[in-house]
């Protein structure tokens, strides 16, 4: 995607210029496309950095992998745009506050590779994102292969 190279105009303009929709990345822009633009994960790094700095300062940091979430309110969604209904913007936050409470788990079993192998077990609680992180096969469903 060109918002990964820090060029977010050409694809979000030119979707808006073929009457397509867009959701972006990093940033709101949704000036650039007012409207075709839906919305666009974001990240506030402000608590952390600061955080991190008093670690530094404290003689506390330890040199370690950072992880953070929506529960940690680094990961966001950019203000909606004009394309996004009431309706679908009560239905994002219902959603939002059901996997924030952990009521909803994005991957809760059963889960079942293309083979129809079961690789999360029914019942089974969304698996720590390490275990994630070493999928080695595509999910029922999706179309493709992974190159080998």
């Amino acid at each position: 995607s060109s918002d990964l190279q820090d060029c977010p105009g050409a694809g979000i303009q030119a979707a808006e210029k073929a009457g397509m929709f867009s959701v972006g990345y990093h940033v709101d822009n949704s000036k650039l496309a007012p409207n075709g633009w839906l919305t666009a994960a974001t990240w506030d790094w402000t608590k952390l950095f600061v955080d991190l700095v008093n670690q530094v300062r404290g003689g506390t940091y330890k040199v370690g992998q950072i992880r953070q979430s929506m529960g940690d309110g680094v990961v966001k969604l950019a203000p909606f745009g004009k394309a996004v209904t009431k309706d679908v913007q009560d239905q994002i936050a219902s959603t939002q506050a059901k996997l924030l409470s952990g009521q909803t788990q994005i991957f809760a079993g059963p889960i079942k590779d293309q083979s129809g192998k079961e690789r999360i077990k029914a019942g089974e609680k969304q698996p720590e994102v390490t275990s994630l992180e070493q999928m080695d096969y595509l999910v029922e469903g999706v179309v493709g292969k992974i190159p080998q």
